[in-house]
């Protein structure tokens, strides 16, 4: 018994006793955390830090270069190991102490022993290498399935994350793609009645385009018409039918822009004069006079001079007309009964020679 407490044997004896005192006790709740505790790496060397010195959570994740996560993780899986003190720095418990105190006699255990000494103490050893190979699996273990644990985790909040956003963008997109659609079937009603407008204004534009095609036509039928009876007018204008009397007939007639000549003539019954000229300068002009008979004037309606009709009203003495017919042309005018009628050629610069013949139709 002696030898079984040498100093050897007292190394080999203590950690068991010391198992046997804590686990004694009739709470196990803390020994079941020193046990948890030891089994991850991190875990043994927060607590070895901590059996140096107290330390603060940023000089833990400093030396130990994990995540602040991770290491809130461990120090809640130390649970009664660690504590914090007033300066807010993590020590070491009692039971802390405790479980740094076996681990390191465990840790210290001498590889080789005297040959005298592994008889006596092999009932001893055996069971620690037990517990030194439960420690080293529970380490690899506990390194292999916490990350994968808190990769897991990671990977299903993800998931349900993505989950979430499907589900909220499918409902959106949903919501948006009815409005979309009741969007397009009022602009495609509102298409249909602008298209219905459309269509009864074309029908309303093609009447009109119509219309007014037969407006033209009338249009055009009116002017011939006209063309028709102003030919005719004409044609009496310059005896084609009815009687005539030839007031002059000359040729060779010689004026200068100092003289001018003259014919005169009477008007028995209403009817028309026709005065033509031809010239060999372009200054040429007829004028004509009305004289005092039975104290009326009697030259009434239109004027027409080389085909342009000029309207004209009662004309009273002395009034007279002049109207430039350059080399030639023909003037004609409507007379009223009981007139004499003055008429002239002249030219407005140099010297002239003409035709002129003047008849009267009545």
């Amino acid at each position: 018994m002696s030898s079984f407490l040498d100093k050897k044997g007292f190394l080999y004896a203590v950690p068991l006793c010391e198992w046997g005192r804590l686990v004694s006790v009739s709470d196990e709740e803390p020994y079941s955390t020193i046990f948890a505790s030891l089994k991850h790496p991190i875990r043994r060397r927060i607590l070895r830090m901590l059996s140096k010195k107290p330390m603060s959570f940023s000089e833990m994740l400093g030396v130990l270069g994990v995540s602040s996560s991770f290491l809130t993780y461990h120090l809640e899986n130390l649970g009664e190991l660690v504590g914090k003190i007033d300066d807010g720095k993590y020590r070491l418990s009692s039971f802390g102490e405790a479980a740094i105190a076996t681990m390191t006699k465990v840790e210290d255990i001498p590889t080789t022993a005297p040959e005298h000494a592994e008889t006596r103490s092999q009932k001893w050893s055996r069971p620690l290498g037990i517990i030194a190979r439960r420690f080293k699996m529970s380490e690899t273990k506990a390194s292999e399935t916490k990350p994968k644990k808190v990769v897991g985790r990671s990977v299903a909040i993800a998931l349900g994350i993505i989950c979430i956003l499907l589900t909220a963008f499918i409902a959106y997109f949903s919501i948006t793609g009815i409005s979309a659609q009741n969007s397009y079937n009022d602009l495609q009603n509102q298409n249909k009645q602008l298209q219905t407008w459309l269509d009864g204004n074309e029908t309303l534009l093609s009447q009109t385009q119509a219309n007014n095609t037969n407006l033209q036509n009338q249009i055009d039928s009116l002017n011939s018409n006209v063309t028709n009876l102003q030919n005719q007018v004409n044609n009496l204008r310059i005896g084609s039918t009815g009687n005539s009397t030839i007031w002059a007939n000359k040729e060779n007639v010689h004026t200068n822009e100092n003289s001018v000549v003259s014919w005169s003539g009477y008007v028995p019954s209403a009817g028309y004069v026709s005065i033509r000229v031809s010239s060999n300068n372009n200054s040429t002009y007829v004028g004509l006079w009305t004289l005092y008979i039975l104290n009326s004037t009697n030259i009434n309606g239109t004027f027409n001079v080389n085909g342009t009709n000029v309207n004209s009203t009662n004309i009273f003495f002395p009034t007279y007309y002049q109207f430039s017919v350059g080399f030639g042309g023909t003037v004609v005018f409507p007379v009223l009964p009981a007139s004499t009628i003055l008429i002239y050629v002249g030219i407005s610069f140099g010297e002239a020679t003409e035709t002129v013949t003047i008849t009267y139709y009545y």
